[in-house]
């Protein structure tokens, strides 16, 4: 398991691996290339968190990059993850049901993984595009009387 993450609690998490581990590896901030190569190497991405986000770009790179999502029924997750679809929820700071969730998305079968997977990435391209964020906009500013036609 690769833990690409930084934050006040990083210490802590890196005291309860034991140093004869080979399984866990903390590999810091991640950006960029980087990132994309992490996340298109994973089996899915985890999103564990207790931190109120209206739309979780953690969430939609994964997507993009065709990964399922293991995330915690906060705020906006749940509106972006469709459980059993594009992944799982789990309740924030439930730490034996995210164990559960890791679990079961690791007895998955291969297939039924990258079937979500191109499931999510079809989900993020069909509505998070430029031309739809244009086409979204528009409409707005024409509902509330502006000119749509200036920038």
């Amino acid at each position: 398991m690769l833990i690409s993450s930084t934050g006040p609690h990083e210490s802590k998490l890196k005291s309860l691996v034991p140093e004869e581990n080979t399984k866990i590896k903390f590999l810091g901030f991640c950006s960029g290339e980087k990132l994309d190569n992490f996340i298109r190497g994973a089996r899915a991405v985890v999103l564990p968190s207790e931190w109120y986000e209206n739309a979780p770009i953690s969430l939609l790179e994964a997507y993009a990059c065709g990964k399922i999502v293991i995330g915690a029924r906060i705020d906006g997750i749940p509106e972006f993850l469709e459980h059993d679809a594009t992944g799982y929820l789990f309740k924030s700071g439930d730490k034996e049901e995210l164990i559960n969730t890791i679990d079961l998305v690791y007895s998955l079968d291969d297939s039924l993984i990258l079937s979500m997977g191109r499931y999510a990435r079809e989900f993020v391209s069909n509505n998070y595009t430029p031309e739809r964020y244009m086409k979204d906009i528009t409409c707005l500013y024409r509902e509330l009387g502006g000119d749509s036609t200036t920038p």
